[in-house]
């Protein structure tokens, strides 16, 4: 997921006529591969729940199949992730291919596996921008989410030899019990190397049922107030919720745009919606991508909330990021309302709402 909610949401609102043409000839514009579900840190609230081995990945050969299968589909917009993506030796190899197909890629990375060798394929072969998950702004915060000893200094130092080379770099956090007191000063680093920064406090269960990531999720107004710390962010959620807020109800389970305007590739080449819609999958070592995205995923759609819940018609539903996917892993059961996004919407709405009032 290379964008937030409120972005994603906005950037379709803004380009609807743009994405409707596009979704009526079912182009697949936008996706994201996970090339490993390895990596180096060990941050305690990763979804990752079970151990990978390069074995069961696919191979770069495989890879380069399938891009050039997601190339002949239109896909224009490819995210590279993980996982920590530059843990493979043939990164430089799959991210050049893709970018030889003409697509605008982007790099989710931890930053602390930066080599002079992927500064210099950046220099060449630029990326759209290359995503930094910065989890603290000092040694002690960032090395308790991650576990990993000397991680903070080298994801600093990877940060600043992209910016070396003319790098585009942004920066994320995820905010978290134990950082979110750091937000300001994680601001501050970003402001100081002049590049975006955002934020996310959606934690959840790993993809196996284990529970243990949500003990550090941050109180939904600590989220809440570290988002809209930015007035203009602020602005955006308010005007966004005014476009959004007199939706219809409906059954349909999926009322995103997993499965119709993206997709995600795992790493042993499953395409599904997103990373966490698995209602449908496609093994894309036994099927073409072109069956799976023209008469598979769209099946997602089709899928009907069997008994309608109080989240149906809620007033909320804009801001709350209602997510099945999340639903199921969380409560048992896709339509299942979420009492933690139920309270970060009502936490966004109060601060909207302030916003008016100010």
């Amino acid at each position: 997921m290379d964008q937030s909610p409120l972005e994603c949401a906005n950037s379709v609102i803004d380009s609807v006529s743009f994405f409707r043409k596009f979704r009526k000839q079912k182009v697949a514009l936008r996706g994201a591969i996970s090339l490993t579900e390895r990596c180096n840190l060990r941050c305690v609230h990763c979804y990752v729940g079970f151990p990978h081995k390069a074995s069961d990945e696919l191979s770069t050969s495989e890879w380069k199949r399938i891009i050039d299968e997601l190339a002949d589909e239109g896909c224009l917009f490819l995210l590279i992730t993980g996982g920590e993506p530059l843990l493979r030796p043939d990164f430089c190899e799959i991210y050049s291919y893709a970018r030889k197909q003409g697509m605008l890629t982007a790099v989710f990375t931890n930053g602390t596996c930066v080599t002079d060798e992927h500064c210099q394929l950046f220099s060449d072969l630029p990326p759209r921008y290359v995503e930094t998950t910065l989890y603290g702004a000092s040694t002690e915060t960032y090395e308790k989410i991650t576990g990993v000893k000397g991680a903070y200094q080298r994801c600093i130092t990877g940060i600043e030899t992209l910016l070396e080379a003319g790098v585009d770099v942004r920066l994320k956090t995820m905010i978290l019990d134990i950082n979110y007191e750091e937000y300001e000063h994680m601001q501050a680093i970003a402001d100081s190397y002049g590049i975006p920064f955002r934020s996310d406090g959606l934690i959840f269960s790993k993809l196996d049922g284990c529970k243990e990531p949500l003990k550090h999720r941050a109180k939904t107004e600590r989220i809440v107030a570290c988002e809209m710390s930015d007035p203009h962010k602020r602005q955006r959620y308010k005007e966004f919720y005014d476009r959004a807020k007199n939706f219809k109800p409906t059954d349909k389970l999926y009322t995103c745009g997993t499965g119709q305007r993206s997709f995600y590739i795992t790493s042993k080449g499953i395409l599904q919606g997103c990373v966490l819609a698995e209602d449908i999958q496609v093994d894309l070592r036994k099927e073409s991508f072109h069956d799976g995205w023209k008469h598979e995923l769209p099946k997602l759609k089709e899928i009907r909330i069997q008994t309608p819940t109080k989240c149906t018609s809620c007033y909320l539903r804009p801001l709350c990021g209602v997510c099945p996917p999340l639903a199921l892993l969380e409560k048992g059961t896709a339509s299942s309302p979420c009492d933690y996004l139920c309270s970060l919407g009502k936490s966004r709405y109060d601060s909207i709402m302030n916003c008016n009032s100010d």
